[in-house]
């Protein structure tokens, strides 16, 4: 059997993941319609109350260069976000949503735009609490930084690590 080592692992998932965005991102640029996943979620974040945190990333367009610098900052850090419990939208114009892994969702942009006061012509990032609350709203690219530390001075995050410290004790 052939063993890969984590950073193999990592890097061999953020090739796939890259891939797989950008052909969905180019998808929906050319303003076809996103492909339906027969997994695919309800049509609202509720699903994911007290389990995922969320960060939308609103943007006009997929060439502008913050949701560029934005989105590339973000997989960089793919392992940070998941140990966070993080999911991330993309939301082009009024197109569909695409997940950072690149895959749609039923999800709908012009639902999200309507709900958070986000205009089609507007870039901004919106972190969503696991208790679904906004957290954080930007019109600026936020740094992963940034971001791990307001999720890391949430109670609940506390409450996280804290039992994941104990359990490898």
């Amino acid at each position: 059997s052939i063993r890969v080592n984590y950073g193999m692992q990592r890097d061999l998932k953020m090739a796939y993941f890259s891939k797989l965005s950008v052909f969905f991102l180019l998808m929906t640029s050319m303003n076809v319609a996103p492909l339906n996943m027969a997994h695919a979620e309800k049509t609202d974040l509720t699903q994911y109350l007290w389990e995922n945190r969320v960060l939308l990333v609103f943007s006009p367009n997929i060439q502008d260069v913050r949701f560029e610098a934005q989105v590339k900052e973000l997989r960089q850090s793919i392992c940070d976000l998941q140990d966070r419990d993080m999911l991330v939208f993309q939301i082009i114009n009024n197109a569909g949503v695409i997940n950072l892994n690149g895959s749609t969702s039923k999800l709908t942009g012009d639902k999200f735009r309507k709900k958070y006061q986000v205009q089609s012509n507007d870039y901004r990032v919106i972190l969503i609490g696991k208790d679904g609350g906004e957290k954080m709203r930007s019109h600026k690219v936020i740094s992963v930084n940034e971001i791990f530390n307001e999720i890391d001075a949430m109670p609940m995050r506390q409450n996280e690590m804290a039992s994941k410290q104990t359990s490898f004790r």
